[in-house]
């Protein structure tokens, strides 16, 4: 076998080196390693994109359930807010009424008794 190459000092195009068979043999296999090699180099290149895609999305998705857990967390302490106002309501609400049966009884017990000093002065 033999291969044409370029000579530094003749630039025939019949120039031609001869090489052993063996050497031949060894240039094909280093050729297919090296295309193997390739091969295995851009299969490596697209999982490492395809890896930092994947944790570009993770991270999306992990800000995305931040920004989550703050609205939430705002939203609970706005509903405890809420609840607090309307304990302080209630609270309220029971006073009124517990003021308004002082009312009544101490109404309902003038009541009586101008019912009851009528009746005796009849």
């Amino acid at each position: 076998m033999s291969l044409q190459s370029i000579s530094q000092t003749d630039i025939r195009i019949d120039s031609l080196v001869c090489i052993t068979p063996i050497i031949a043999r060894q240039i094909v296999v280093d050729l297919e390693y090296r295309d193997l090699l390739v091969i295995e180099n851009d299969t490596l290149k697209a999982n490492i994109e395809d890896y930092n895609r994947i944790i570009r999305l993770h991270e999306v998705a992990f800000n995305m359930q931040k920004h989550q857990i703050n609205n939430l967390t705002e939203e609970a302490s706005i509903l405890i807010q809420k609840q607090s106002l309307l304990e302080l309501e209630i609270e309220q609400k029971d006073q009124q009424i517990g003021d308004l049966k002082t009312q009544r009884n101490i109404a309902g017990g003038t009541v009586g008794g101008l019912i009851l000093l009528f009746l005796l002065l009849l």
